[in-house]
């Protein structure tokens, strides 16, 4: 099911580009479908450190199990 709902998600946004707030959890989900992640802090999430994701679209299924991929999840995790 989730992996339908990303080709959803991605299938809209290459018909019509769109901006959307995806607020989640899982750093994997968030740098697939993301072209900035933000990685909010503090007791009133007014710290905040943002990350770019250059990886031009479309995006291929593959990528996830990039070294690219790996070190820019890695880099979000240590900034939690």
């Amino acid at each position: 099911t989730r992996k339908q709902i990303y080709r959803l998600f991605l299938d809209l946004y290459q018909k019509r580009p769109f901006t959307t707030l995806l607020v989640t959890h899982d750093l994997d989900e968030a740098v697939f479908l993301s072209d900035e992640v933000w990685v909010l802090k503090g007791p009133v999430a007014h710290e905040c450190q943002v990350f770019t994701v250059e990886r031009p679209r479309p995006r291929s299924w593959s990528w996830r199990h990039t070294e690219a991929f790996g070190a820019l999840v890695t880099s979000i995790e240590e900034a939690l």
